[in-house]
């Protein structure tokens, strides 16, 4: 076995396939070609099971294995970057100030006001 846990019943992971044998009796659940092969490290949280390195979730409550992480998106569509991974929409900003030299205490630093930033489109 890649990995073996217990969580409201028995999750064993071999071979990249994956099988829940829940402990209320209920039909087990198995998910084939969805990971990796090699050692898992598993942990629970709540209903769910997260598995690394796939960085992947199996939730004990539903039976559904989906990915971890966000996924951005900016006016309601999702962006993807060349990687195939969503990218976060974000904008660039530019410092117009700086802080002045005060000696004795710590280096720079704004008197009383914070580092003005415009944003740049």
């Amino acid at each position: 076995a890649d990995g073996m846990y217990h969580l409201n019943g028995l999750v064993w992971i071999r071979g990249g396939s994956l099988t829940y044998t829940p402990d209320d009796g209920s039909e087990a659940v198995t998910l084939t070609g969805q990971l990796t092969s090699g050692k898992k490290a598993l942990v629970g949280i709540g209903t769910k099971v997260l598995i690394f390195p796939d960085k992947a979730a199996f939730d004990t409550a539903d039976g559904t294995l989906k990915p971890l992480g966000a996924d951005w998106g900016g006016g309601g569509a999702a962006r993807r970057g060349g990687s195939g991974r969503a990218q976060p929409s974000c904008h660039s900003y530019s410092v117009s100030g700086r802080g002045q030299w005060r000696p004795g205490r710590g280096g720079f630093g704004m008197r009383g006001a914070s580092l003005p930033v415009r944003k740049v489109t």
